[in-house]
């Protein structure tokens, strides 16, 4: 088997995929999902990929 494409890809959800993993997480007690504001206070510590700078 031949590999062409090495790249991750990111597979985003819809709208209907993510209203079921939205709702499964909120049933789930353990695995809350963050509120809001929680997202906003922890936002500014988040990085993305493998970059290793502070940005």
């Amino acid at each position: 088997m031949e590999v062409t494409n090495t790249k991750k890809q990111l597979i985003k959800s819809n709208a209907d995929e993510d209203a079921l993993i939205t709702k499964a997480a909120k049933e789930d007690e353990d695995a809350l999902p963050f509120t809001d504001e929680e997202w906003e206070k922890v936002r500014p510590f988040l990085k993305r990929g493998n970059r290793t700078d502070s940005k």
